[in-house]
């Protein structure tokens, strides 16, 4: 016999919040459930956020259900019933894009419509951006220094990109108490001459040095106001100014636009973070900006490489070394992890992901590890491998499987004949295996499976 745990609970907020949301399925069916919100007038601006002065509160829905309603005293309204349990798939975009939601947002008449609402926001990042960039000798002079003897034009922009980049970056370090700023004398930058004079500055601060740099260099740069789609996708209705929060930069190199993300600590020249790529962003100009698509890298930037060089036993077990090479957004993606690790905890991180690499009852131990601290250079990874039973016997023979490698995800991905959401991938990547096994005296391959080299479209 079973029985059916049945509860409810209450969630209010004892002052205030802002920018809101309702998700209204949950892991678990939920019989009913009800939201209320009740607006209240303040005026709230800061870096990251542009609300105005007023008491609208507006808000937005995505996903099919009953909308909510307005009170007459102006609160927000929503019940529903026998909501099914949430459940997402193998490959699926983050859930906050799939789960049915509502999204709140407050201000003034700049919330008339989105157009005025990004328009307004883009004016005043620009401006705000432009000031902070100015037009100071002492960057020109840091420029030239940066690219003295230099006359191609990419290789000036990349050296200039790597003198941004040797900034110390407050935003990838792991957040430190009023007490330890004070301690450290550590203050906001006014201008891009205190990010140069200090030597330390924010994602944004360190992007707007390089846009100076660029410019002081005779480059065309702006600034690009850009999404993070590791959140959700960026949604024009919804009007937060919170959603574009992080800057790149697009620089004009040879008639092209070029995407660079120097902001963003180990992100090497060329690449863009795969969080503000494949989505749109604000590219700021005087009159307030356009939004533009920021483009993702293609698949050969970012590489994972694998080397094993092992050797069989006639009992089936399978011992040697894993030699591992990443480079793009899988590099820059673990180096930035790393970056809230001990050594420790980085050890035991990438012995978890070999390790479910390999066939059941496989070990990874990591041997050494090369270019945590390196920008361009891929991070290369040696582990000491063992699987107990790669091999069955049977008779005579030892049955090998076809692949060495494998991952649990890809064993339980598409299982089902019809599939709710779209396959989505955060970048698109190359896997290159390459498996030299010894096998024990006295055996000789039989038969080997023919070599494959897929490639995949992206989109």
């Amino acid at each position: 016999m079973g029985s059916i745990i049945e509860y409810k609970y209450k969630y209010s907020w004892e002052r205030f919040t802002v920018d809101t949301s309702w998700s209204v399925q949950h892991d678990l069916f939920t019989v009913k459930e009800h939201f209320w919100l009740l607006g209240r007038s303040r005026q709230l601006q800061t870096n990251e956020y542009l609300i105005g002065t007023g008491s609208r509160l507006e808000y937005e829905v995505y996903g099919n259900f009953t909308p909510p309603h307005r009170t007459k005293n102006g609160a927000i309204e929503l019940e529903l019933e026998n909501q099914p349990a949430f459940k997402s798939e193998e490959y699926a975009a983050q859930v906050a894009d799939l789960k049915p939601i509502v999204r709140f947002f407050y201000g003034g008449n700049e919330l008339i419509s989105s157009e005025a609402f990004w328009q307004k926001f883009g004016r005043i990042k620009f401006d705000e951006s432009e000031r902070f960039i100015g037009n100071r000798d002492s960057i020109r002079t840091a420029a030239s220094a940066a690219i003295v003897g230099e006359t191609d034009s990419e290789k000036k922009l990349h050296l200039l990109y790597s003198r941004a980049q040797t900034t110390r970056n407050l935003s990838f370090e792991r957040r430190r108490t009023k007490q330890e700023d004070k301690k450290e004398e550590l203050k906001p930058n006014e201008n891009v001459g205190d990010v140069l004079d200090r030597g330390y500055g924010t994602h944004n601060d360190i992007a707007r040095l390089f846009v100076a740099l660029a410019r002081g260099a005779g480059f065309d740069a702006e600034i690009v106001r850009a999404p993070n789609r590791k959140e959700f996708f960026f949604k024009p209705n919804y009007l937060v100014a919170g959603q574009l929060a992080s800057e790149i930069v697009v620089v004009k190199l040879n008639g092209n636009d070029v995407f660079l993300d120097p902001g963003t600590a180990f992100c090497p020249f060329g690449l863009v973070r795969w969080i503000h790529t494949s989505d749109k962003g604000m590219r700021l100009d005087k009159s307030g900006g356009t939004f533009v698509v920021i483009p993702p890298a293609t698949s050969d930037k970012s590489v994972l490489r694998r080397i094993a060089q092992v050797e069989l036993g006639p009992d089936g077990s399978l011992k040697g070394t894993l030699d591992v090479e990443v480079k793009g957004n899988g590099a820059l993606e673990q180096r930035l992890w790393a970056l809230q690790e001990d050594e420790a905890g980085r050890r035991k991180g990438l012995e978890d992901e070999a390790k479910g690499w390999l066939p059941e009852g496989g070990i990874a131990t990591v041997d050494s590890v090369q270019g945590w601290e390196s920008t361009e250079e891929p991070l290369q990874i040696h582990y000491k491998i063992e699987v107990p039973s790669f091999a069955s016997q049977a008779g005579k023979r030892l049955l090998i499987p076809a692949a060495l490698f494998r991952t649990t995800k890809q064993k339980q991905a598409f299982q089902h004949k019809e599939r709710k959401y779209s396959v989505y991938f955060p970048f698109a990547h190359n896997e290159m295996d390459n498996v030299i096994l010894q096998v024990p005296d006295g055996y000789t391959a039989e038969s080997v499976p023919a070599a494959q080299d897929i490639k995949l479209p992206a989109t």
